[in-house]
């Protein structure tokens, strides 16, 4: 009979640190109090802005529409309060800008354009151009290329439409420079 409680056990312990096992292996998912759960609502936030989607925790969260006290408007999703995922963001100025934000700033794949009329192409990073992208102007030209920081860098393609100009002066000291030096005029 001692044998049979031996082995009884024996297999209880095996099932339980084959549950424990395989118990240990799934992902524990923390379930939000009452009150984290995400809600619509409408709110006004700090500084004038007014918000209208989702929140957790009392901050935006998920889908969302912010209208900002400049009369700027976002629409997009938000995490904890920030934007971040993909977003439309109408600037008061005219500019607009679609794609991906990540903590508030433009970050990754994304479109912006300026109230002039110039149209960039590309990617983004701490909400300014880095990386590839292409920027065309109302009059056609254009440019393809890397960007770092803001700023033209690396290897690129500038384009002009072609137009009927006079040649400039050889004492014309306009054109397109590049780390100091004259590469070709602007007409």
């Amino acid at each position: 009979m001692k044998g049979n409680q031996n082995l009884s056990l024996g297999i209880l312990l095996i099932f339980c640190v084959i549950t424990l096992g395989v118990v240990g292996c799934v992902e524990r998912v923390e379930v939000p109090q009452e009150d984290e759960w995400e809600e619509e609502v409408t709110m006004e936030l700090p500084g004038g802005s007014e918000y209208e989607g989702s929140v957790k925790e009392g901050e935006p969260h998920g889908e969302g529409v912010l209208l900002y006290e400049d009369g700027s408007k976002y629409s997009g999703e938000f995490d904890r309060g920030q934007r971040d995922g993909y977003g439309k963001m109408k600037y008061e100025n005219g500019s607009a800008y679609e794609g991906e934000y990540r903590n508030d700033e433009r970050h990754g794949e994304g479109e912006l354009t300026y109230p002039d009329g110039r149209k960039y192409v590309g990617e983004f990073r701490n909400g300014e151009k880095h990386g590839e992208g292409k920027i065309k102007w109302p009059d056609g030209s254009k440019y393809v290329g890397e960007w770092e920081d803001d700023e033209i860098k690396g290897s690129n393609t500038f384009n002009w439409p072609q137009r009927d100009r006079q040649l400039p002066d050889e004492d014309d000291e306009s054109g397109f420079y590049f780390e100091g030096e004259r590469h070709s005029p602007i007409y």
